[in-house]
């Protein structure tokens, strides 16, 4: 039916009854492509290799990037995979959604690259926060330990 309503430009578009029963046939015999997954992975393939076209690289230079870091995250160490490294760059460059060779740092996990972009690309104040971190962890700690315990109605039990 839609076939013959294409070849012969028949529906009346100002007719919503028309335009709805078009598009109701049109998803019915188009549905797999629309909500297939197929479609939906090609998508996200697609936009992963925009997004990296964005910062200057491709796949083949992505993973010698990150073969380069013995496939790790360049600011922690952690163990890293090629699908889960991002790009990280110098702002003062490139705009947040490009790189080039000049600004680019390396490769990090998704962790490191939101922690430093929180901290605004300063060193300095990433140690104070992290300094300040230690002396909280540590008075909390101590709180912990003296936390009362409360005795369970089974004798012996504590209850945390």
């Amino acid at each position: 039916m839609i076939d013959d309503m294409r070849k012969r430009r028949d529906i009346d578009w100002s007719d919503p009854a028309q335009v709805s029963e078009y598009n109701r046939i049109w998803r019915t015999e188009n549905a797999a492509r629309i909500h297939g997954e197929p479609n939906k992975a090609r998508k996200r393939e697609a936009k992963r290799i925009r997004d990296l076209a964005k910062r200057g690289l491709d796949l083949p230079r992505k993973a010698a990037l990150l073969a380069e870091q013995g496939n790790c995250c360049y600011l922690c160490g952690d163990p890293l995979a090629l699908g889960d490294a991002v790009v990280d760059h110098d702002h003062r460059c490139c705009p947040p959604e490009f790189t080039c060779n000049f600004c680019r740092r390396g490769l990090a996990c998704q962790l490191c690259n939101k922690l430093i972009g929180l901290g605004k690309d300063n060193p300095e104040r990433i140690r104070v926060i992290a300094d300040n971190l230690e002396l909280a962890i540590a008075r909390t700690t101590i709180r912990l330990h003296e936390k009362p315990t409360q005795l369970s109605l089974i004798e012996g039990e504590d209850v945390a």
